[in-house]
């Protein structure tokens, strides 16, 4: 178990690590577009703005999911990148289907998964929330 939790605690750093990175990028393109965003026409250049970040965000949640499915490919969880990828997914989301699960020797990791999944997009949801709001005053 305590494997697990040290594994799983080194995913989600690194995660956020990525999430923080992305987050950061996004902060700095914003302030340097802000007076083009602010422009007559804002509205479609708001849109715009805002329909990018998330894609930029999505990017970041891609990036995190990667990982976890090559921590789940590495601990030889799963036999191809593909059950992998789809498990590390379905727990990041907390979808949690339930057709595949792990081993119960790493079960643990998926709980992490989850965790780190609502995390981040938590993380996320807030930026673009605060990115509207300031869209909005602008």
């Amino acid at each position: 178990m305590l494997i697990q939790l040290l594994i799983g605690a080194g995913l989600i750093a690194a995660s956020i690590g990525v999430q923080v990175v992305f987050t950061g990028l996004l902060a700095y393109a914003l302030t340097l577009e802000a007076a083009r965003v602010a422009r007559p026409l804002g509205a479609v250049a708001s849109a715009l703005a805002l329909s990018v970040a998330a894609l930029w965000l999505m990017m970041a949640h891609g990036v995190s999911i990667w990982l976890w499915a090559g921590a789940f490919l590495a601990l030889g969880e799963f036999s191809g990148w593909e059950e992998a990828l789809y498990f590390s997914i379905v727990c990041f989301t907390t979808l949690g289907f339930g057709d595949i699960i792990p081993d119960e020797s790493w079960r643990i990791l998926s709980g992490l998964c989850a965790a780190n999944g609502l995390l981040v997009f938590g993380v996320s949801t807030a930026f673009l929330a605060e990115m509207l709001r300031r869209l909005r005053e602008a």
